[in-house]
């Protein structure tokens, strides 16, 4: 039987439902992996904002999951955050921390990691405990970042991304601290 125009047509329609309806489903997985996040970290909505993954996104614009979602050339989504620290005592300095989760189907869930790293962990979307694999993670990358990153500066005099500890807020100084591998 010969392919017809409309065989075609069914076919491109298929595949396009099928691509909507992953891409549904990983917006629902970004918001969850964001909800699950301010909880693992104890922070709140206004502390954790979502970005696209690139350098310029629009930084007066709330993104929603779906909005700082992109699915890269890679096959994974990306996803983009920014983490606002501050000195303990909440009066500042302010630092913000940006980095991104990417995430792809697997069958056995998604196959999830921060963009910097290699280490892959597998999720389940029912199943928020298997989330914290990846938070530990990005937990440890973060808090390794400043354990250590202000010291390597000191004995090397190279610093890879900004050492921060600025005095003011974040919009005085607009200094970001962009999470890349090897700190």
């Amino acid at each position: 039987m010969p392919i017809t125009f409309t065989e075609l047509c069914d076919a491109f329609t298929r595949a396009r439902q099928s691509y909507l309806d992953y891409r549904e489903e990983s917006f629902q997985l970004a918001e969850k992996i964001y909800h699950e996040m301010i909880s693992y970290l104890g922070c709140s909505e206004n502390d954790l904002k979502l970005v696209p993954d690139k350098e310029d996104y629009d930084d007066t614009l709330t993104y929603t999951p779906a909005g700082a979602s992109c699915l890269g050339d890679d096959s994974f989504w990306h996803i983009g955050f920014i983490l606002q620290l501050k000195a303990t005592n909440c009066e500042g300095p302010f630092e913000s921390v940006r980095f991104a989760i990417l995430f792809r189907k697997t069958p056995n869930g998604y196959s999830t990691k921060i963009a910097s790293k290699a280490t892959e962990f597998n999720i389940i979307f029912d199943d928020p405990s298997t989330f914290n694999v990846l938070f530990d993670d990005l937990f440890i990358h973060i808090k390794e970042s400043y354990d250590v990153g202000f010291k390597d500066f000191l004995s090397t005099g190279k610093a890879p991304h900004n050492i921060g500890f600025d005095i003011g807020n974040l919009r005085d100084n607009m200094r970001c601290r962009i999470l890349r591998q090897n700190h």
